[in-house]
């Protein structure tokens, strides 16, 4: 009982201690005050989670540990949502899979897409594209743009200039039309450009998360149809920094898992020990009631939107089945 007394104040002291600390950290640039405050709050949430890491195992872990963690613990999702969305917090999510588009043009130096021949000799000018082109799926206002990571929006054209899709307003929105930047914990900034007018659903200073719907596809700004222009800016949030998107999503595997590869163990940290079947975990029934468990306190009709966040829909799994 004495141990466990002061264990408890331990972790109480150093979530107060971090709490004064958290105040010196800026990880984010701040567009406006309300990112301050949504920084703080996440960043606050890190030094929560080691505290009861800390409890949960009994073993000390670093700062840069669990910041670390904090910052990998999702890999980046290729924007596409799924037709199907459900709602979670007040958020909708389309996190299943993605529609069938094609990348119809890629990062790098390429024709310029209006056939401009600036020096006329004949031959179209070769211009630098920041990201990638993808379209197809039901295409204009239809098709769900996710956010392909957690993080904090940095802008958004919501409640700003309205640029109409098709309406051939090459530089409404800078040449974007309807645009999104999100920060990101590792450092990064994500770009979905051309998005269909009043279809935005978030606001500069919100926080996002991975999976959530953002936006709908449009054809704003300085485009020649309906798709989806998606940057990823390494470091900082300037043109000159973006690199190919597809160093960071695939749309062979659209969903991919948490870091370490398992995420019903990432769960498991959270919610109770998981049983582990060789080298994967069987879904058992909660004492007859007929719900599917694949560890104490990991119950996936209780955990469908976290295993959803990660690219597991729960409604594929049934009772005796293994989960990876």
């Amino acid at each position: 009982m004495f141990n466990r007394r002061y264990k408890f104040i331990y972790i109480i002291a150093l979530v107060y201690f971090m709490s004064f600390f958290v105040k010196d950290v800026f990880a984010y640039e701040y567009v406006d005050e309300r990112n301050k405050n949504s920084v703080e709050k996440m960043i606050t949430e890190v030094y929560d989670k080691k505290a009861f890491y800390e409890d949960l195992s009994g073993r000390y872990i670093s700062d840069e540990e669990i910041e670390s963690e904090d910052a990998t613990s999702d890999k980046y999702w290729w924007p596409i949502g799924s037709v199907e969305t459900s709602e979670n917090d007040g958020k909708t999510f389309a996190s299943d899979a993605p529609e069938t588009v094609t990348i119809t043009s890629p990062f790098g130096d390429r024709e310029d897409p209006f056939g401009n021949d600036s020096d006329g000799d004949g031959v179209v000018d070769k211009v630098f594209h920041s990201g990638i082109d993808i379209s197809g799926g039901r295409g204009m206002n239809a098709v769900n743009i996710i956010a392909a990571k957690s993080g904090i929006v940095v802008f958004s054209s919501k409640g700003g200039e309205v640029c109409t899709s098709g309406a051939q307003q090459s530089s409404c929105g800078g040449g974007y039309g309807n645009y999104i930047i999100i920060q990101h914990p590792d450092g990064n900034y994500t770009l979905y450009g051309h998005l269909y007018e009043n279809s935005i659903t978030v606001s500069t200073g919100e926080s996002v998360t991975q999976g959530q719907v953002i936006a709908k596809m449009g054809s704003s700004g300085n485009s020649t149809g309906a798709h989806l222009h998606f940057e990823v800016r390494q470091g900082q949030n300037e043109y000159t920094a973006t690199v190919n998107p597809l160093d960071y999503v695939d749309p062979n595997n659209p969903r991919p898992s948490d870091s370490n590869g398992k995420v019903v163990e990432w769960i498991g940290q959270f919610e109770g020990h998981t049983k582990i079947i060789g080298d994967s975990y069987r879904i058992e029934d909660v004492e007859g009631y007929g719900l599917r468990s694949v560890g104490i306190g990991v119950v996936l009709e209780y955990n469908s939107d976290k295993f959803s966040n990660h690219g597991v829909n729960v409604n594929n799994y049934h009772l005796g089945d293994t989960m990876p």
